[in-house]
């Protein structure tokens, strides 16, 4: 019994020199800032709304077309109707940061309508008559604040008799950056 004693006494002397002489370890509590400056430079602008113009009809009716490229409103060849005025749509995206676009034009019709009245503007005619060009940067980029110009044009078909008015409608185009 008086060896487990001693032993035991023994091994509380030498730990209780390692407190008093043991190895130098500290700790120490530091704090830093995290920081982070969010901005958005990318600009997107309705320029320019897309506008068929006053439209005389012929009586038999019209088909007016808006071609992004030619940006005026043209009616159909042979037809009688005179177009003052209309333009494409324009919007122009400005970015510092390059990015690939991809522009989604609406998957169903767009309804104009003037009171009870209405005209439709197909989403295959306001596809296959709009484009978008970048400045020659590429075909699907954006960015370094070149501006990025989305040209929107379509078609309506007037069918004879249409009642007289301003028909209006909303046209949603979607803009997807990678």
């Amino acid at each position: 019994m008086r060896v487990q004693k001693f032993t035991c006494g023994i091994g509380v002397l030498f730990f209780l020199i390692g407190l008093v002489w043991g190895t130098s370890a500290f700790a120490g509590a530091l704090s830093m800032t995290a920081t982070a400056v969010i901005t958005t430079s990318t600009t997107e602008t309705v320029t320019t709304d897309l506008d068929f113009g006053s439209i005389d009809l012929d009586p038999a009716g019209d088909t007016i077309t808006i071609d992004a490229s030619g940006g005026s409103a043209t009616p159909a060849a042979g037809a009688a109707s005179v177009v003052t005025g209309g333009t494409s749509g324009l919007i122009t995206i400005v970015s510092q940061v390059v990015m690939h676009v991809d522009v989604t034009y609406p998957a169903a019709d767009v309804t104009l309508t003037s009171g009870a009245n209405t005209l439709t503007l197909t989403s295959a005619n306001i596809i296959a008559n709009s484009q978008y060009d970048d400045g020659g940067a590429g075909a699907d980029t954006l960015g370094g604040g070149t501006p990025l110009s989305i040209n929107v044009g379509g078609v309506i078909v007037i069918p004879a008799g249409q009642a007289n008015g301003t028909y209006t409608g909303t046209i949603n185009v979607t803009v997807n950056y990678s």
